[in-house]
């Protein structure tokens, strides 16, 4: 007898559902898949973008922390029920068998997952892609379900809360699959199994002249000896998991400690945010010459002790003062308090935050906004003086200044200076919602060189080559200017190539982005520079991700250091060729 088969997977994560999807849709190599056979898709398509469909499923509500965001579902049978005549040959089913099954699970799916209740804004049909792998030994549905309840809101309880809910579930699957000949399996355990209920009579019945009795018992026994594998196989898993469980919970009490002592430590220090650390997170560049200076595009700071006074470069305004690190930010971010808090927060940490200034509003912190950031003022009139800049000084393509350029990834500012702006890749639902998608810009002038006010120095990207599609090979630069270099030498390169920079750092956010590039297939390429910067930071990212690559410049120690003595090279060839010409021609002139 064949079995009916229902697992169920919680997603919490965008991440978990993006590795669900990339196995579904065949994105990443499966080792026991026949590539010959074509997988059949009952609902949604193998292009689509899990991720945003399920948060266009969920709307605009407001997403309670840890909640499933997703459900993958496993539909399947026992191997003998899509192959009864040929058992023992893996991968191998009948069609007309095949196409029955497939059948009464996509009118399954349709009728128990459908929203019937009027009146509330959601799809409706919770399942939002349902795929049959028939590449692989027995053929199984993945199906991916959005837990919307009958109010609208995204509820996984409701569906699969409890152990009954999920015994339930298995009934109604394995009676929707009755009239295929399929049978439920015993309850409570890890491994299918017939239900015994209507052997007991013929089990405990002493005739022994009965071939129908008798093939009864041996069936008892061998179904007494599977199930005693297949308890211990049970046993075997429950006590992996809970070793795996202890593990996990060990490292939470490290880390609680860790944040006992942590926060202990800052308590202690109440005031250990210095107004240098502050400026510099805010896109300050302290003067080379006078110490207790600071500089950025369009103010100065001048930091005594623990007082600071600042001033607008472009403005008669009166000099602003300050003694702390909340009105620094207030000052130079024209925010009120509560998001000079939330900037602190986001850039030092919670903890560092509360044990600076304000221990009494520890519950309301995570409340406080973050200023969004504001890119500098657009001014198309400059454009051609800070291209000029960016050809003159550092040789910088044309062709990739003007594309960028159309993109509105650089721009002029109103002062005539080249501004890049930095991007959240791949951001979260939130970021996306609170607006933070662009954390900052590089500013490149003939006066100023750092970043734009406001700028995030620890998130954020810039980037070329994200419009030719999928992504097959990134290289990562140190800086804004290397990206444009590395462009600029590499016009045509012979994969599709994104040159990547997070601006002289690295973060976890960002590790985890290149690892998601590599598991679709894609190539990171270390083409940081040959300084102890570059080397620095080449070494940090390949102690993270595997199976990197790593280039360097060859005439200098940056990309640009290469490029700059290319365009030198072709000058003077072009020289060499125009002074020639001029010879050709004056001895024309005199023949």
């Amino acid at each position: 007898m064949a079995y009916a088969i229902f697992l169920t997977k919680k997603l919490k994560t965008g991440g978990q559902i993006a590795g669900s999807a990339s196995h579904v849709q065949r994105d990443r190599e499966t080792p026991n898949a026949n590539p010959y056979k074509e997988n059949v898709w009952l609902m949604g398509n193998p292009e689509q973008n899990l991720v945003e469909e399920t948060f266009n499923h969920i709307g605009n509500q407001t997403i309670r922390k840890n909640a499933v965001l997703c459900v993958e579902l496993v539909l399947s049978a026992s191997p003998e029920f899509f192959r009864p005549s040929t058992q023992t040959e893996p991968g191998e089913y009948e069609q007309l068998q095949l196409n029955r099954w497939l059948n009464f699970n996509k009118q399954w799916l349709q009728e128990r997952f459908s929203v019937t209740s009027e009146g509330i804004s959601v799809p409706r049909n919770r399942i939002i892609s349902a795929a049959a792998h028939l590449d692989e030994v027995t053929p199984h549905i993945h199906a991916h379900m959005v837990p919307i309840d009958k109010r609208g809101k995204l509820n996984a309880s409701a569906f699969f809360g409890s152990p009954k809910l999920l015994r339930e579930w298995q009934d109604d699957y394995a009676q929707a699959m009755k009239p295929l000949g399929l049978e439920r399996g015993i309850r409570g355990s890890k491994a299918t199994h017939i239900d015994i209920g209507r052997y007991y009579t013929n089990i405990n019945s002493p005739q022994t002249d009965n071939i129908l009795v008798l093939r009864d018992k041996a069936r008892d026994r061998d179904r007494a000896e599977r199930q005693r594998r297949e308890m211990e196989a049970t046993a075997l898993a429950k006590q992996k998991e809970a070793d795996e469980l202890r593990r996990q919970n060990q490292q939470l009490q490290l880390q609680i400690e860790l944040q006992k002592k942590k926060i202990e430590e800052l308590s202690e220090s109440p005031y250990d945010i210095s107004l240098e650390d502050v400026a510099y997170q805010l896109g300050f560049e302290r003067d080379k010459n006078k110490s207790s200076l600071w500089l950025s595009a369009d103010r100065v700071l001048v930091i005594n002790d623990n007082k600071f006074i600042t001033k607008s470069v472009n403005s008669f305004d009166s000099k602003q003062t300050g003694e702390n690190p909340i009105d620094l930010v207030q000052t130079v971010l024209d925010v009120e308090q509560r998001e000079s808090i939330g900037w602190l927060a986001s850039q030092f940490g919670t903890e560092t935050a509360i044990a600076n200034f304000m221990k009494k509003i520890k519950p309301d912190i995570l409340q406080y906004p973050t200023p969004k950031f504001q890119p500098p003022f657009f001014s198309e009139p400059k454009w051609q003086q800070a291209k000029s800049y960016l050809t003159n000084t550092y040789g910088i393509s044309d062709k990739v200044l003007e594309t960028e350029h159309s993109h509105n990834r650089i721009y002029a500012d109103n002062q005539g200076n080249a501004v890049i702006k930095h991007y959240l890749i791949a951001p979260s639902r939130e970021q996306l919602k609170q607006g933070t998608v662009v954390t900052g810009a590089s500013i490149l002038g003939e006066k100023f060189n750092g970043v734009a006010l406001g700028s995030s120095r620890t998130e954020g990207w810039f980037g070329i080559g994200f419009d030719e599609g999928k992504l097959h090979q990134v290289a990562l630069a140190d800086s804004p200017i290397e990206v444009l270099s590395l462009a600029s030498l590499n016009p045509n390169p012979k994969k599709p190539t994104v040159f990547l920079t997070a601006n002289g750092s690295i973060s976890e956010s960002q590790i985890h982005l290149l690892q998601r590039i590599q598991s679709s297939g894609g190539e990171i390429i270390l083409a940081y520079s040959a300084t102890s910067s570059g080397e620095k930071l080449a070494k940090q990212v390949s102690e993270q991700l595997e199976e990197t690559r790593r280039v360097k410049p060859q005439a200098g120690e940056t990309w640009n250091d290469d490029l700059r003595l290319l365009r030198e090279q072709l000058q003077q060839e072009r020289e060499r060729l125009q002074q020639r010409q001029k010879s050709v021609k004056r001895g024309i002139e005199l023949d």
